[in-house]
C-alpha cells in the first residue's frame, strides 16, 4: 500500500526555488502543493511551472489544510522569522 506524500509548500519563489522543486518532484515521500512568494510574477511562474496553486500570501499558504510540511526557500536572514511563523501555524519548516 503507497503512502500519501506529505505536502510541502514552497516559501520563496526566487534564486534557489527551482532546486527545491525540482527535488520534490523526484521526492517519494513528498510532493510540492503549493508556493508563495512577496513578488507575484515569482510566485506566478513557479505555480504555473509545477501547477499548483500560488499565492502572494503566507498566512494563506500556511492555514492551507494539505500543507502538511514547508521548505524555506527564501534569503537566509529571513529563515528565522518565518520558521517561527510556520511553527506557530503547527508546520515545520524543512
Amino acid at each position: 500500500m503507497a503512502e500519501t506524500p506529505l505536502g510541502v509548500g514552497l516559501i520563496g519563489c526566487g534564486d534557489i526555488a527551482p532546486a527545491h522543486a525540482n527535488a520534490l518532484a523526484q521526492a517519494e515521500g513528498a510532493s510540492l502543493i503549493a508556493c508563495t512568494d512577496v513578488v507575484e510574477s515569482s510566485a506566478k511562474t513557479m505555480g504555473e511551472e509545477h501547477d499548483v496553486p500560488w499565492t502572494t500570501n503566507l498566512d494563506e499558504l500556511l492555514a492551507r489544510p494539505d500543507v502538511e510540511l514547508v521548505t524555506l526557500a527564501t534569503p537566509a536572514f529571513t529563515h528565522d522569522e518565518l520558521a517561527e511563523k510556520a511553527a506557530k501555524a503547527g508546520l515545520q519548516p524543512g
